[in-house]
């Protein structure tokens, strides 16, 4: 393959490479693809200047030429194959030889996203024998979990092959259920990417984060340059706020088991599942359950295209994605509430005020106050018994004093 390029201030052709110097020469690696403004690139031995080329999609629309009815199902798939074979066959009397303009595939039914981002059924041989076909959506890309493709890939299979839009929005919501209720396997939220050598920010490389704290905690397993890792998002623990570096946010299936951690299952709601999912049923949000017109009341016309799928796509993730998500945040709220407690659940129930039925009580009579003026008898009786008594102590006490005193004299005289 010759391909021509600019390499700096120079212009490299790759057919004389052998002759070519440069100093990373044993690190070289060939382009061989390329897009330009003007999309032409030179190609093949001949340096021939081609031109870069979209799919073109058109909608056929077959109807009954008898009746005018519109065609469905087989017939249409049929009909629409013969008239792009018959289609090719003039386009390509007015185009320049060798060019051929023939039929490619034919797709029933066809989910068209945006620009080079579809899902369909693809017929390429007839009209009966068709595969799956997804094209820059989120089934094709390999950094999302096993979960995007067990939930998405089943909505897909129901809105194409069986065109059953109610039963691909029940399947959505009861698997987030699932989801955010624990029981979903490890596995199916561990997402997988390949460790490189050398980051200009490792800090900022979430995996790469990872590696370094299993290479602390077990140096004998420290992960290598090529190597998978894998990994879950884990929820911030009861009452914190979750880390903003992602690197700090998750963890190997094998830490998580041994030390009890939570996934973080919002996190897999919001960034993996609810995007793809809801740009396919923004499609069709008018046959989603719990629709009204209201709904879209504000949503821009088509003339703005973007905002106008961007608004319907917000529709049907409330739709899709409220109810499990409440559910979530319920958890999380009696996660909080047990760990502040120390791991026991209070639970306060108010008390009803009790109501009792009304009742008229006579108000008694209430007797003047008199006040006493003299002392009370008994009173008066104690105070004069305790006089005597103490006098008599008194008395007592100096009688035996001078009979003590009188002894001693007698002594002294003897």
């Amino acid at each position: 393959m010759s391909t021509t390029y600019a390499d700096g201030d120079m212009v490299v052709n790759m057919t004389d490479r052998d002759s070519y110097s440069h100093p990373l020469r044993d690190t070289y690696k060939v382009v061989y693809d390329l897009t330009t403004e003007n999309h032409h690139f030179q190609a093949g031995p001949e340096g021939l200047i081609v031109h870069n080329t979209d799919s073109l999609f058109v909608e056929f629309n077959p109807r009954n030429p008898q009746t005018g009815e519109r065609l469905e199902g087989r017939e249409a798939r049929q009909a629409t194959i013969d008239i792009t074979g018959e289609a090719g066959h003039f386009i390509t009397k007015a185009l320049a030889a060798p060019h051929d303009f023939e039929f490619d595939k034919a797709f029933d039914p066809l989910l068209m996203f945006s620009k080079k981002r579809y899902a369909g059924n693809m017929y390429e041989e007839n009209a009966d024998d068709y595969v799956h076909k997804y094209m820059g959506i989120a089934l094709k890309r390999r950094d999302n979990a096993p979960i995007v493709k067990t939930i998405f890939g089943g909505a897909m299979r129901m809105l194409l092959d069986k065109r059953d839009v109610n039963g691909a929005f029940r399947f959505v919501k009861e698997k987030c259920m699932e989801l955010v209720d624990g029981k979903v396997s490890l596995g199916q939220l561990t997402v997988t990417k390949s460790l490189r050598a050398d980051y200009a920010d490792p800090a900022r490389i979430a995996h790469k984060a990872l590696a370094d704290r299993i290479t602390l905690r077990d140096p004998g397993n420290a992960p290598a340059a090529g190597d998978r890792i894998g990994y879950i998002y884990i929820a911030a623990k009861g009452g914190q706020e979750a880390s903003k570096l992602q690197g700090e946010r998750i963890e190997t299936p094998q830490f998580i088991k041994e030390n009890e951690l939570v996934p973080d299952y919002r996190h897999y709601i919001e960034h993996q599942l609810q995007n793809p999912i809801s740009q396919a049923f923004g499609l069709l949000v008018e046959y989603v359950p719990g629709f009204d017109a209201g709904l879209l009341r504000g949503c821009p016309t088509a003339e703005d295209l973007d905002g106008y799928l961007a608004f319907r796509e917000g529709v049907a993730a409330r739709l899709l994605f409220g109810e499990s998500l409440k559910r979530f945040e319920k958890a999380s709220t009696r996660s909080a509430m047990t760990s502040m407690f120390n791991g026991k659940a209070v639970i306060t129930v108010m008390a009803r005020p009790v109501r009792h039925k009304s009742v008229e009580i006579e108000k008694p009579q209430i007797q003047p106050t008199g006040t006493q003026r003299v002392m009370s008898n008994y009173m008066y009786d104690s105070m004069v018994v305790s006089n005597i008594n103490k006098k008599q102590r008194s008395e007592r006490a100096a009688k035996k004093k001078e009979e003590e005193k009188a002894s001693e004299m007698v002594s002294e005289k003897k």
